[in-house]
């Protein structure tokens, strides 16, 4: 199928009718030399080939002008004009009602339906029209009689025959011109429309992210500022002594320990959201940044008398990658394992590396996680979660764990060993990464 037609990204069909007149002037500037070559062949004289060629330059001048000012109707109708006097001025020196005159007649009724928008159309339809029947009642009269004796009938059969010819090819040209120019507007359209449409199911998945976030830090900061406000009513009032103080004081620092933890995968959270945010690259060691989050984590572990193992398996490595991202993915694999490990049980963290792939798997004891939850555990949920001491959870953690590793094309997930083990695991392929 033929490939060619032109189309407009704003997606305007005037600009698009604009741009197909361009080129139809542009054709008509290239088509008058053809039909003076033509001419020269079926002998004419050179005074009407000159003359003919000369309306060379009023269609090339619009063409420049409708490409450079614009103006693409006046431009046209001008033409036009020029084009119908073209061919009232060829009547008289050939037989063109039989001929010529007909056949290009029957362009400027194709052209003008196609390039003139409204009124102009069915105005220049009625006027050619109209013009046709006066050139035939002239040359019926002695006065306006037509050059008959011009043409051979050999010649005259040839000059139909390639009068037939141009017209057909001229307006099958024009026609599969607009064809293909609509078509390739409509299928950007329909691809602008699909974009749009995925834009706004991308806004519309932010919007309700966003909504359940602020879900999650109002339920999570509610409690312990309005503990906090009751606690300092009643220290005010002298109604906790010594005793009581030192418990609460104990809550509020677990509570804010807890809140430390919310802010920060919330920052996170957002700057994660946030497009065009680069990764900060490091020549790391797999072994030592995993030791140093198990150091870290381990404190928060002694507080649930839980002990944290780790174990490295393969190469040594020193390779580039992005430490902050998965540090934040190791921290929150490990929360989440002390949060859901009944106290005084082992969490064992397990590297496996080679040259070619990387995988951490922090495993705990407990509880797996229910079957209908599993596909939504990486997703922000604004659904209430308690660890085996009733820790405060929001799911914003592994939400962002997953949001982070599908950015750099990492592979996580959970798993439920034979074992018993619940199985956290970040896997990165090196041939990729």
């Amino acid at each position: 199928m033929l490939n060619f037609g032109v189309f407009d990204k704003s997606g305007d069909l005037n600009q698009l009718q604009n741009r197909i007149s361009e080129v139809f002037a542009l054709i008509l500037t290239l088509l008058v030399p053809l039909l003076c070559v033509l001419d020269f062949l079926m002998g004419y004289k050179l005074i009407y080939i000159s003359i003919k060629f000369l309306f060379v330059f009023p269609f090339l001048i619009g063409y420049l002008v409708m490409k450079k000012y614009g103006h693409h109707q006046l431009i046209l109708i001008l033409m036009f004009t020029i084009g119908l006097a073209a061919i009232s001025l060829n009547f008289f020196l050939s037989e063109a009602h039989r001929s010529r005159t007909l056949y290009t007649l029957f362009i400027f009724v194709v052209s003008s339906i196609l390039m003139l928008r409204g009124r102009f159309s069915w105005v220049w339809i009625t006027l050619i029209f109209v013009v046709y029947g006066v050139l035939i009642g002239l040359g019926r009269l002695e006065k306006y009689k037509v050059a008959f004796d011009i043409y051979s009938s050999d010649d005259f059969f040839q000059d139909q025959i390639l009068t037939v010819t141009w017209t057909s090819l001229f307006t099958l040209v024009i026609i599969l011109l607009f064809i293909k120019s609509y078509q390739k507007q409509n299928l950007y359209m329909l691809e602008l429309q699909k974009d749009k449409e995925l834009a706004l199911n991308k806004l519309e998945n932010l919007n309700d992210k966003k909504n359940q976030l602020l879900a999650l830090l109002s339920h999570d900061l509610k409690t312990p500022v309005t503990s906090l406000n009751f606690t300092l009513e009643l220290a005010e009032e002298g109604m906790i002594n010594e005793k009581e103080m030192a418990q609460i004081i104990s809550n509020l620092r677990t509570q804010s320990f807890h809140l430390s933890k919310v802010l920060d995968n919330t920052l996170e959270w957002v700057i994660t959201e946030m497009e065009g945010s680069d990764a900060d690259l490091a020549t790391i060691n797999p072994v030592v940044i995993t030791e140093e989050m198990v150091e870290v984590m381990r404190f928060q572990a002694n507080q649930k008398s839980q002990s944290v193992e780790f174990e490295a398996m393969g190469d040594s490595l020193e390779i580039i990658l992005p430490f902050k991202e998965i540090r934040i993915i190791l921290k929150n694999f490990l929360d989440n394992a002390i949060k859901f490990t009944p106290k005084g049980s082992i969490i064992l963290v397990q590297l496996f590396q080679n040259f070619s792939k990387i995988r951490w798997e922090v495993k705990n004891e407990g509880k797996s996680v229910d079957e209908a939850d599993r596909p939504f555990l990486f997703e922000l949920k604004a659904k209430k979660s308690e660890g085996t001491l009733q820790e405060k959870g929001t799911g914003i953690g592994l939400s962002l764990c997953k949001k982070i590793a599908s950015r750099q094309g990492w592979e996580i997930g959970y798993l439920y060993s034979d074992n018993k083990w619940n199985v956290f695991f970040l896997e990165i392929d090196l041939t990729k990464s």
